[in-house]
């Protein structure tokens, strides 16, 4: 997967945020609200997936070190109770898979992004409007606009206000600052 190059606030509904693979709006919106990503080693074999390890991403030493027992002087067990061939036995290795919680398509994932902008101080709003959802955003300045957004399910209209709402990451250095 290649990801866009485009900046968070350009891949409003206008600009094709639908058209994008559901695991790149995850990885776009987990950056955004600085989500950490689930993680979970796999055994790999002759460069193909073979199983699940019972190790995440802060547990690589355990994972390596199966890794190294099945290799090693676990081989002749492990290649014989699955059928491996031998010659494959150097290739042994724990990989570890990262992805994000599924923000874009599914409810609980929208209701995450939603706390999220909720602890950013935002004021948030979120109805049914019968066709669809809308999530508006407030900070309560009266120099500042609301943003509102709509979408087909919460989970989109939640996903396209983050886009376009201002995160810590993305306020200039001086937006702090007290005149």
């Amino acid at each position: 997967m290649t990801p866009t190059t485009s900046p968070p606030s350009e891949l409003g509904a206008a600009h094709g945020w639908d058209l994008l693979p559901a695991t790149e709006r995850n990885l776009t919106i987990a950056k955004l609200i600085g989500a950490k990503l689930l993680s979970q080693f796999y055994l790999y074999i002759d460069g193909k997936e073979y199983s699940p390890l019972p190790h995440q991403s802060h547990e690589r030493e355990k994972a390596e070190g199966l890794a190294a027992y099945a290799r090693g002087e676990g081989w002749a067990e492990f290649s014989a109770r699955h059928g491996l061939k031998d010659e494959w036995r150097e290739s042994v290795e724990a990989r570890l898979i990262e992805w994000p919680l599924r923000y874009s398509d599914t409810p609980g994932g929208g209701w995450d992004v939603i706390e999220a902008m909720r602890n950013q101080g935002w004021h948030i709003e979120v109805a049914s409007t019968g066709d669809g959802w809308i999530v508006t955003l407030d900070d309560n300045d009266p120099h500042h606009g609301r943003i509102i957004e709509h979408g087909p399910t919460m989970q989109t209209a939640a996903c396209l206000a983050a886009l376009r709402c201002p995160w810590p990451n993305e306020k200039s250095p001086d937006a702090g600052a007290k005149g």
